[in-house]
């Protein structure tokens, strides 16, 4: 008799009628095996018999100490997050901000992930990575990243202060201001309140007439 795997024999030997023909198939990996048992008696008559084993992965990637959410200052460098994950068989990563697809690695071979996350506005963002493996088994896990304005407005030029005679007209106030978000702005009389209000650029100049 011979045993072939995919075609390749693994086994060979003689027979005895009634006879238990064992194989070991212990330690194969992941993937769908042919194994075709082919039997010959004394006179060259022949049959066979064939049996598919599929092996697969039911665990799912194991993520390994799960990075920790994180503060982080606009404009800022060299800020990541880092990603630590096993598997048997890893497969691809995808990484997901605001619940749009942003990276794919494809292959993944089972090492660090790390997502650079340098330039962000100032807002929340939610990073979710997806592991994969080759059964298509996965695990999630799941980083907000808030980038807070810390900085406020800053004054590039303001005019004098003003002494001119009542009635007499053609005089205004102008600042400057910059930010890296600017939006809006009020102009406060201590006796008559909020005399000016509204949206501001920065860089540009803001007028009281």
């Amino acid at each position: 008799y011979e045993i072939r795997r995919n075609g390749f024999l693994v086994k060979a030997g003689l027979w005895q009628s009634f006879q238990l023909i064992n194989l070991n198939i212990d330690g194969l990996d992941i993937g769908t095996y042919n194994y075709t048992l082919y039997l010959w008696d004394d006179y060259g008559n022949q049959t066979m018999d064939s049996v598919l084993i599929n092996i697969y992965d039911s665990q799912d990637p194991q993520i390994i100490n799960p990075p920790a959410d994180q503060n982080i200052d606009v404009g800022s460098t060299g800020n990541n997050i880092t990603w630590n994950a096993s598997d048997a068989a890893p497969f691809k990563v995808e990484i997901r901000r605001n619940n749009t697809l942003i990276n794919v690695t494809n292959p993944w071979d089972g090492g660090l992930i790390i997502e650079n996350i340098d330039g962000l506005s100032i807002v929340t963002y939610i990073y979710v990575i997806t592991f994969f493996d080759t059964s298509m088994n996965t695990a999630n896990d799941t980083v907000i990243i808030t980038v807070p304005d810390n900085e406020s407005p800053q004054l590039t030029y303001n005019s004098s202060d003003l002494e001119f005679e009542i009635g007499t007209f053609g005089y205004s106030i102008s600042w400057i201001f910059t930010d890296l978000n600017p939006d809006t702005y009020q102009i406060i009389n201590q006796t008559l309140g909020v005399v000016d209000s509204g949206s501001w650029i920065s860089g540009t100049e803001i007028i009281l007439d």
